[in-house]
């Protein structure tokens, strides 16, 4: 960088809304720039509670397009700045929770060009009724272009609607496409005969405003005779995704060059020429189903999590496809007209050792393949009914600055967490929290789940420790340290007790802070069993031996396993030491021979 790049990049400052570090001073030299955004500015934020993807950090309530466009960029600074001062706006969008470009498109429209016409436009001509009614006159146009975006329900989406020629094959009986419609906000009637305005929530997604007040249907009316017009679409709409463009067809045979009209039930109409020859190709059969689905991933030996993979679909219908992962959906590819995808996709580093089953779904049709993955996450085993475990004690919790508490690391919600206290001061390292199992358990394992939005709370270093009765605790089962992937991370323990604490030694942040969003733990419950076992050894002609004893103190005959460290043999009667999968020690001093 040359001098002259260095001192351009010292005059010019970014500014978020509510930020004071920047030098107002030093902001009314003629060379000296800001590049401000609102606080709320991020695209990533859900434009409500129901939005099925985006976080809330930086925007609460409603954050849609008006409000992105509501706010005036020499005024973000404390103070003001003045308006030659502003080199421009920004509306960051970070992608570490975004998968897809769908989702992005779907977060980033319509409010980026709310942010833009911010940009452009003088304090005094800002009107943001007038900016979100030219919003709605704008979503045709994104329709056929084939954008993703966000249907808001706070502007009328305009409809429009435009006939097409016609090359029609001599005689021949197809579904003829006449003319399309782009009518954001809309969905299809199942029998494709009206376009009608989405006006609820309660059917998978969210309700919008259409300028279309009642169902849309079209006749294409010609000298001879009327016919009535079917509407088909390739992108439907759904949760995440805005309904595509209209295709008007009639199913006809046309023997001659005719001169018909597109006649819509709003009083459109639009001149459709329909040329007709023997040569003229047909259009695809609507009604053919595709082939069987197929799938495939990899080059045909394992995966490996977090790993860019060949992925190829086919047999499926135009428009988005599921893909799952032992049956958990994890993102979404667009199958193209013909049904097939081609390309890469990111195995989700999330994903387990072993094999894992992998589907793509799309309504009805699925199909499925089982792949071995390579990964360092393995899942927990015996894992214990979360709704047995309870917070025993706590060494600090959040419930001031945020409702942070202890029990949202056992509430089964990855989006919630325990955080140690930071509002009235905080404490620092180590940090525990210790958990009831409810009962006595032969401790396998615990799961930690770190903080999924922020890098605060998210423990490193580590030990745990296992009590019988949560006073005495001995040495730590296990000790490592926790990465900052946001992926379940599994230790594998061995104690026996009804305490189970985690104790922080450290943070990945490197600050005091301490939390967790889900602990779980896995075990196998300790059983009274009516079986007494007492063991000792003895030397024989030289060589050592153990002898086991085990006493059936109940009423009932009892199937057993003896165990040694030198074999297991199966056994039948009263002789025992392990009953229902419960272990009954009898301990023997060693003996040398």
């Amino acid at each position: 960088m040359n001098g002259d790049a260095v001192e351009e990049a010292r005059r010019h400052e970014e500014a978020h809304g509510g930020e004071d570090h920047v030098d107002r001073e030093a902001q009314q030299e003629p060379d000296h720039a800001a590049t401000v955004a609102p606080r709320h500015a991020s695209r990533n934020q859900k434009y409500t509670s129901a939005t099925p993807i985006g976080l809330s950090w930086a925007c609460g309530g409603t954050c849609d397009a008006d409000r992105y466009y509501d706010w005036e960029p020499t005024t973000t600074v404390p103070g003001g700045i003045d308006e030659e001062s502003v080199l421009g706006v920004e509306a960051p969008l970070w992608s570490e929770t975004v998968r897809g470009g769908d989702q992005l498109e779907y977060l980033l429209l319509p409010r980026a060009a709310s942010v833009l016409e911010t940009g452009w436009t003088a304090r005094e001509d800002k009107d943001v009724d007038s900016f979100m009614q030219r919003l709605g006159d704008y979503g045709a146009h994104l329709t056929v272009q084939g954008r993703g975006y966000y249907e808001s329900p706070r502007t009328t989406w305009a409809a429009t609607s435009a006939s097409a020629d016609l090359d029609a094959r001599t005689g021949a009986t197809a579904a003829w496409p006449v003319g399309y419609v782009a009518a954001p906000g809309t969905k299809l009637a199942a029998d494709g005969a009206r376009v009608e305005p989405d006006l609820t929530a309660d059917d998978g997604d969210p309700a919008s405003r259409s300028a279309l007040t009642e169902p849309l249907t079209a006749e294409l009316v010609c000298p001879a005779r009327t016919l009535p017009v079917t509407f088909t679409t390739d992108a439907p709409r759904d949760a995440l995704h805005p309904s595509g463009v209209y295709t008007a067809t009639v199913t006809a045979a046309f023997d001659a060059d005719d001169a018909c009209e597109l006649v819509t039930s709003r009083g459109e109409r639009g001149p459709v020429t329909v040329d007709t020859d023997p040569a003229h190709a047909l259009p695809p059969d609507p009604t053919v189903e595709p082939g069987d689905p197929t799938v495939s991933l990899g080059d045909g030996g394992s995966v490996a999590a977090g790993r860019w993979e060949p992925f190829a679909l086919a047999g499926f219908e135009p428009g988005h496809v599921e893909v799952l992962v032992d049956g958990a959906v994890r993102f979404t590819v667009r199958a193209l007209a013909d049904g097939t995808f081609t390309g890469y996709v990111p195995v989700p580093a999330a994903t387990y050792a072993g094999e894992r089953v992998f589907t793509a779904r799309q309504g009805e049709r699925e199909v499925s393949t089982t792949l071995d993955v390579e990964s360092d996450l393995r899942p927990l085993a015996n894992p214990i009914d979360r709704s047995l475990l309870s917070v025993h004690d706590v060494s600090s919790e959040e419930t001031v600055g945020e409702q942070a508490p202890a029990t949202n690391a056992i509430d089964g919600d990855p989006d919630t967490f325990w955080h140690t206290r930071w509002a009235n001061g905080s404490a620092p390292y180590p940090h525990h929290i210790t958990l009831d199992l409810g009962a006595q358990y032969d401790v396998t394992g615990l799961q930690y789940t770190t903080r999924q939005n922020a890098a605060n709370g998210r423990i490193a270093a580590y030990e745990v420790y296992v009590s019988a009765d949560g006073v005495e605790w001995g040495e730590p089962v296990a000790t490592g340290s926790f990465t900052a992937t946001l992926a379940p991370q599994t230790v594998d323990l061995t104690g026996t007790g009804r305490y189970l604490r985690l104790v922080g030694l450290s943070s990945i942040a490197g600050n005091e802070f301490g939390g967790a969003a889900e602990i779980s733990v896995g075990g196998v419950p300790v059983r009274d069993v009516p079986v007494t076992a007492t063991a000792a050894t003895r030397c024989l002609a030289g060589t050592a031996y153990v002898t086991v004893r085990a006493d059936n103190d109940g009423d009932a005959p009892l199937d057993v396993v003896l165990e040694t460290p030198f074999g297991t043999r199966e056994v039948a009667g009263e002789a025992a030491v392990v009953v229902d999968g419960t272990r009954v020690v009898a301990p023997y001093d060693a003996l040398t021979c």
